[in-house]
C-alpha cells in the first residue's frame, strides 16, 4: 500500500528465526566455549598435574599400598576410583580456578556482553570439563590396561551416563561455591580442604567409616555419586538401592542454584 506520495506504508514483519536454526547456533556456541574453557584449563600447569597426570600415578602406585594391594576387589575398583577422583578435581577446583580468574580480569563480563546466550556459556563450563575429565578418565584406563590388564568398564553405556550426570553435578556444586570467592589467589585455599572433604566423602580411598558415623558421607553429593559410578563400571550392585535417586535430586537442585546464582562480576 502506498500513500498519497507514492512511498509505501507497508511494515515488514521479520520472519521469526526457526527454532531448528537458533539450536544450531546455541549448539555452536556451547561447543566454541567448551573449547575455550578445555584450553583455559590445560594451560594451566598445576591443573593439569592434578587433573590428567596424578590420576594415572596413583593407578601405578596405590596397588603398592596396604590399602589396596590386599583386597583384589579394591584393585579392580581402582581405574573407576582415580576416574571419579580426576572428575572431583576438575571439577571442584581447576574448573573453579579458571571461573574465578575470569571474573577477576572481567572476561565474564564480555562474554556476557557477547551474542552468545548465557545458557550457552554455562554449558560450555560443563563441555569443557567433560573434555579434560573425559581425557583423564581415557589415561587413566589406559595406563590401568597397560601396567596391570585392568579391562574397560563392564557396562560402558551405564557407566558413562551416570559420570556425565556425576560431572554435571560436581560442576554445579563447583560453580555454585566460585560465586563466593574473588581472587585466585585466595580461593585456592577454601577449594583444597574443600575438595579433601569430597573426596574423602566419595570413598574413592577405601577407608571404612563406622556404621555410626556412615550416614555423614551422604551430606556430599560425591559418596552416591561414586557408589553409583563405581557400580556401573564393574556391572555390579549398588550398596543402596536409593542412591540414584539421591543423586539425581542432587543434579537437579546444583544445577538450579547454580544458574540462577551464577556471579557473573
Amino acid at each position: 500500500m502506498e500513500n498519497a506520495s507514492g512511498v509505501s506504508t507497508q511494515v515488514r514483519i521479520p520472519e521469526a528465526v526457526p527454532i531448528s536454526l537458533r539450536a544450531i547456533r546455541w549448539g555452536r556456541a556451547a561447543a566454541a566455549f567448551s573449547r575455550y574453557t578445555f584450553r583455559s584449563t590445560v594451560r594451566n600447569a598445576i591443573a593439569t598435574l592434578f587433573d590428567l597426570v596424578m590420576g594415572p600415578v596413583q593407578v601405578i602406585f596405590l596397588p603398592l599400598t596396604p590399602l589396596f594391594s590386599g583386597s583384589p576387589e579394591r584393585l579392580a575398583s581402582l581405574p573407576a576410583a582415580m576416574t571419579f577422583w580426576a572428575l572431583l578435581n576438575t571439577t571442584l577446583v581447576s574448573s573453579s580456578m579458571v571461573v574465578i580468574g575470569w571474573r577477576e580480569f572481567r572476561l565474564l563480563r564480555r562474554f556476557r556482553a557477547s551474542p552468545m546466550p548465557e545458557s550457552a556459556l554455562l554449558a560450555g563450563v560443563v563441555g569443557g570439563n567433560a573434555a579434560v575429565a573425559g581425557l583423564a578418565a581415557l589415561l587413566v584406563y589406559g595406563v590401568a590396561w597397560v601396567t596391570a590388564g585392568h579391562p574397560p568398564p563392564a557396562n560402558p553405556v551405564a557407566a558413562a551416563a551416570v559420570w556425565a550426570v556425576s560431572l554435571y553435578t560436581m560442576t554445579a556444586l563447583g560453580l555454585l561455591l566460585s560465586r563466593f570467592l574473588s581472587r585466585p589467589q585466595s580461593a585456592i585455599a577454601v577449594l583444597l580442604p574443600f575438595l579433601f572433604f569430597h573426596i574423602g566423602m566419595s570413598g574413592v580411598y577405601p577407608v571404612p567409616f563406622p556404621p555410626e558415623v556412615e550416614w555423614l558421607t551422604f551430606v556430599s553429593p560425591a559418596r552416591p555419586a561414586f557408589d553409583w559410578f563405581r557400580a556401573a563400571a564393574l556391572d555390579q550392585p549398588l550398596p543402596y538401592a536409593w542412591e540414584p535417586w539421591l543423586v539425581l535430586a542432587w543434579c537437579v537442585v546444583l544445577g538450579w542454584l547454580a544458574a540462577r546464582w551464577f556471579r557473573w562480576e
